[in-house]
């Protein structure tokens, strides 16, 4: 993928988030640790309304893997704020991690998104 990307944290929860206009839509990969492919999530606009962007979500989740909640909240929420279709894979793993370690990759996937998103509406 040639992609740009950001980064957010340090250390072994540090998150890449690698992202690639292809149109007027957007794919994504989140990754942390071990890289791989362990969900992936489409999101399309359905409406706007006085709230905002509506959107339906797809996730297709790989067997034991627990990524599909950070890619169907990056492909959501990017989504909603940039009004166009996301594709977001997701793959974070750090062998034998703490709950801690699990709250800090989501907590640090969440604000990768939340930069990129501002990135992406500042251009």
């Amino acid at each position: 993928m040639d992609a740009d990307k950001i980064t957010f944290g340090q250390g072994l929860t540090m998150v890449e988030v690698q992202y690639e206009k292809i149109g007027a839509d957007l794919q994504v990969v989140i990754t942390a640790g071990k890289a791989h492919v362990g969900a992936t999530a489409l999101a399309v606009p359905c409406q706007t309304t006085a709230e905002g962007v509506t959107a339906s979500v797809s996730v297709m989740t790989a067997p034991g893997h627990r990524d599909d909640i950070v890619a169907g909240k990056a492909a959501l929420e990017l989504c909603k704020a940039l009004r166009c279709n996301v594709c977001a894979t997701a793959g974070l793993h750090i062998d034998h991690a703490t709950q801690d370690e699990i709250m800090t990759l989501v907590y640090n996937a969440k604000e990768s998104i939340n930069i990129l998103i501002k990135k992406l509406k500042e251009e």
